[in-house]
């Protein structure tokens, strides 16, 4: 009988094994899955960071261009003040009339990429908060 108590145990034993093993393979398939979204969010996080990075740049050349219009502006006016005739008065008074429609539209372009590279940091703050969850 003790071969056969032994047995039993050896049985036993086995079930327990290949439960923990499975258990084991459970884990490692979940370990695997987090690593994965893991990986995909932050994968998500440097593309927002790159295209905040992008917006950026964007923005600071749109500055640089209303700063450039600026300047083109009070040149403008300058003349404008040492105009001789009528026709010259009118015609520099409708380009800096032209120019503060470019300024605006530029300024609006800004606006656009401020907004932008606002909700790409909202956007990256969400993705790393995800990460922190599922690590």
């Amino acid at each position: 009988m003790p071969l056969m108590e032994d047995l039993m145990k050896l049985y036993d034993v086995d079930q327990e094994m290949r439960q923990l093993q499975s258990k084991l393979n459970t884990a490692k398939r979940y370990y695997e899955a987090q690593q994965r979204k893991v990986d995909e969010l932050d994968q998500r996080t440097n593309e927002l960071d790159t295209r905040c990075k992008q917006h950026q740049a964007s923005a600071s050349n749109f500055e640089l261009e209303v700063e450039a219009i600026n300047e083109r502006m009070d040149k403008l006016r300058e003349e404008l003040n040492s105009a001789v005739t009528n026709k010259q008065y009118t015609a520099m008074l409708a380009e800096l009339n032209t120019i503060k429609l470019q300024r605006s539209e530029v300024e609006d372009q800004i606006l656009k990429e401020m907004n932008a590279i606002e909700e790409g940091t909202t956007g990256s703050q969400s993705l790393d908060g995800q990460i922190t969850e599922n690590t």
